[in-house]
């Protein structure tokens, strides 16, 4: 039966709706792309900023809790690096001192963070500098972190720079 009104067929895009629409889209990944890849940099540098305040602040608690920084008195830079995790380490039986009516520790809540800027396959690997005059990152070592435990400082073993044209090993 029919009722006296036209069917109407869909209607399709067509070809000059189908260019605005793309450059549309272009403009606006030209816009955010640019944007998003300067984010990365940033996003890097805050992640560095956050986990040296947490490995710092654990060393200073360290320090206030045992007159001593973590690996002091260790001539060997391998034994200073492990007793470095290990006194600061949640999953270490070290965080119990002898000789205190109290557990002091852990002083992390987890096991050492990985460097987020480190150019190296073990990036929570800390490598001990002792003595030295001033850290520095050494892309020659396979460490995230450089320590001295000497003077409890703590540093990100990398030469790259920030988007504002810091060093990361200066943070």
């Amino acid at each position: 039966m029919y009722d006296g009104r036209r069917r109407e067929k869909p209607r399709a895009l067509t070809l000059i709706e189908l260019l605005v629409a793309a450059v549309i889209l272009g403009v606006v990944a030209a816009l955010a792309i640019p944007r998003l890849s300067h984010a990365a940099p940033r996003d890097r540098a805050e992640e560095l900023r956050h986990a040296l305040a947490v490995v710092r602040t654990a060393i200073e608690l360290y320090y206030d809790d045992h007159g001593a920084y973590p690996g002091a008195g260790l001539e060997n830079a391998e034994e200073a690096s492990d007793a470095f995790v290990i006194q600061l380490s949640a999953d270490s039986a070290a965080s119990h001192q002898e000789n205190r009516p109290s557990r002091l520790g852990p002083y992390l809540a987890e096991s050492m963070p990985s460097c987020p800027v480190a150019d190296c396959a073990h990036a929570s690997r800390v490598a001990v500098r002792c003595g030295a005059h001033e850290l520095r990152g050494d892309p020659t070592l396979d460490a995230g972190w450089i320590y001295d435990p000497q003077t409890g400082h703590i540093i990100a073993n990398s030469t790259q720079m920030d988007a504002n044209g810091a060093r990361f090993d200066q943070y």
